[in-house]
């Protein structure tokens, strides 16, 4: 069939060659079609690590410290003026109007900033 081309020899082109000094170089030769092979990687240094911090575990945390000393001064209230009254309710409301803080607590400082005001609550009931 004369207009189909012969296939006279096949060449394998391959990632990695030597360049004319001998050196190895990565990444397809395209100089045969008058492009210029790419630049060899560089050799930078890796990115420095990125610290991970568990927001979830944090908030986790300030959320049991505050619960625990709120309960703590709130069964030391109830010990000292007995069950008449809800300690719970008392302490919360009374931390509200010393800091002025209303609503739902959003940050672990928060939740810490609490734990630590019903921490001081509980040694003043203790003392």
């Amino acid at each position: 069939d004369p207009l189909r081309p012969e296939i006279v020899d096949v060449v394998e082109a391959g990632d990695a060659f030597l360049d004319h000094t001998g050196r190895f170089v990565e990444g397809q030769q395209l100089t045969m079609f008058g492009v210029e092979a790419p630049p060899p990687p560089s050799m930078t240094a890796p990115a420095p690590g990125v610290e991970v911090v568990d927001l979830a575990g944090e908030l986790q945390a300030a959320i049991e410290y505050c619960r625990s000393w709120t309960n703590r001064a709130a069964r030391e209230r109830a010990s000292r003026r007995g069950p008449g009254e809800n300690h719970f309710a008392t302490l919360n409301l009374a931390y509200s109007r010393e800091t002025g803080r209303r609503g739902t607590l959003s940050t672990p400082e928060q939740y810490r900033h609490k734990g630590d005001w019903m921490k001081a609550r509980y040694v003043e009931l203790l003392g």
